[in-house]
């Protein structure tokens, strides 16, 4: 009988230990998308976060269609765990879904998750 009882609560620490150290799954995904109409023209903006537990992705999107032309502007937000730093050259993010976001002095680019363990 000692023996179930020990063998219960190991187990039973096992899984409390486990869920605590588990990561949060909540994902928190939103959208917007506005248009107003102005005398010197059209402004469309559109808003997209997604936030996994507490990091975030976030991208903003302004278009203004007027008679002298359109402009675009596009601004990102990366709220995450640095994983690679070099002063001046490179910097690593990656968000809650292990997405990984590389910047450099020049270039941003992203990449999906790997499979590998």
């Amino acid at each position: 009988m000692i023996h179930r009882q020990f063998a219960f609560l190991a187990s039973a620490a096992f899984v409390a230990l486990a869920t605590a150290c588990s990561q949060s799954s909540d994902t928190v995904t939103k959208k917007t998308e506005s248009t107003t109409q102005t005398s010197a023209g059209t402004v469309t903006t559109t808003n997209e976060t997604k936030q996994v537990g507490a990091t975030l992705e976030a991208k903003s999107e302004t278009k203004v269609d007027s008679p002298a032309g359109a402009v675009r502007i596009e601004a990102e937000t990366i709220v995450g765990t640095v994983t690679v730093f070099t002063a001046g050259k490179k910097i690593e993010v990656m968000t809650g879904e292990k997405k990984m976001h590389s910047l450099t002095s020049t270039t941003r680019t992203s990449s999906t998750p790997s499979t590998a363990p």
